[in-house]
């Protein structure tokens, strides 16, 4: 997989991201990292192969069920992995799901430089990740790109 918008500048992309979680188990979200009755509303735990020239690291973390609602968004970690629970509640809000089942997508970018990213919503839907990765990729800035997908089930 190779980001369209790391690549817009003409920068190649030389290496994907590969994501582990602890916390993706058979391609389900464990409900620790949910803002339910039954989650402890933390971020999960991540791991990520280490991608020359990278200064930091941003992760994404959007529910395309519900609109590319944004429930994490961090854009300067400085290694490349994170425990259960790294992210304070301004930066992330675990997957709540109003009915039914959703898919949660986790994005880690390798970059440069840190980046603010005006353009999303935290805890909001109508999100464009390919905005997003716009902001982050400018200048050249994005050295690679990753995604991994879980689903959670409202009620479990």
């Amino acid at each position: 997989m190779v980001l369209e918008a790391c690549g817009a500048s003409g920068q190649e992309i030389k290496e994907n991201i590969t994501i582990t979680s602890d916390d993706l188990k058979d391609g389900i979200w464990d409900e620790v990292i949910t803002n339910t009755a039954y989650g402890r509303d933390q971020s999960p735990q991540l791991s990520w192969n280490t991608i020359e020239g990278a200064g930091c690291y941003a992760v994404i973390m959007l529910d395309p069920d519900g609109n590319n609602w944004l429930h994490w968004m961090e854009t300067d970690i400085r290694e490349n992995e994170i425990q259960q629970g790294y992210s304070s509640p301004e930066k992330y809000i675990g997957p709540y799901p109003p009915s039914g089942t959703h898919h949660y997508q986790v994005y880690v970018y390798a970059l440069k430089e840190p980046v603010s990213i005006t353009s999303a919503k935290f805890d909001h839907g109508e999100n464009d990740i390919g905005t997003i990765e716009k902001e982050l990729s400018q200048g050249g800035n994005c050295l690679g790109y990753g995604m991994t997908e879980g689903t959670y089930t409202s009620g479990n």
